[in-house]
């Protein structure tokens, strides 16, 4: 029997389609805007430190698959980020490891979701890295304060010399 003009068996299930992408689209937005306003609170903490966490790891074997969830700079803009990583051990030649990063409104929508619960320990690990870049940054300081003063001395010689050779060496 010929189906008449207007009449589809897919027409409900395309209509069914169409309303729950509208739901789809406005769930995914509103996720990235609560991830904006998450970007545009770090940014204003001008920290440079980029960590990450883990939330998918299938490292059995030669070969290895595993997911991140982070903040760092990707295409040039800081902010929460999500990293795919493979590595092939089995691999003679080239590199073995390959990596495709995406800031977090452009990855893959089924990372993004496996990647939600963990983005309080993306907070925690940024917050114990930029602890450390901060001890480490402190003591390199120190290293290169010594390194100034020891050129220093050698440019320009303690003003005792200069001092005693205009006075003729008199004290």
């Amino acid at each position: 029997m010929p189906l008449s003009e207007g009449s589809s068996p897919i027409s409900p299930s395309l209509e069914q389609l169409s309303k729950t992408a509208i739901s789809l689209n406005k769930a995914s937005d509103r996720l990235n805007q609560a991830i904006n306003q998450l970007n545009e609170s770090l940014k204003k903490l001008n920290l440079g430190v980029s960590s990450w966490v883990t939330f998918y790891n299938d490292g059995e074997g030669p070969l290895s698959d595993w997911h991140e969830i982070g903040y760092g700079k990707v295409n040039g803009k800081w902010g929460i980020a999500i990293r795919k990583s493979f590595e092939d051990l089995t691999a003679q030649e080239g590199n073995q490891l390959e990596t495709s990063e995406w800031q977090f409104s452009e990855a893959p929508r089924e990372m993004r979701i496996q990647a939600i619960p963990f983005l309080a320990k993306v907070i925690e690990q940024l917050n114990k890295d930029a602890e450390k870049t901060t001890q480490v940054i402190n003591e390199k300081t120190s290293d290169a304060e010594e390194l100034a003063r020891a050129i220093d001395a050698i440019l320009d010689p303690p003003r005792r010399s200069v001092d005693t050779r205009q006075s003729g060496g008199k004290s």
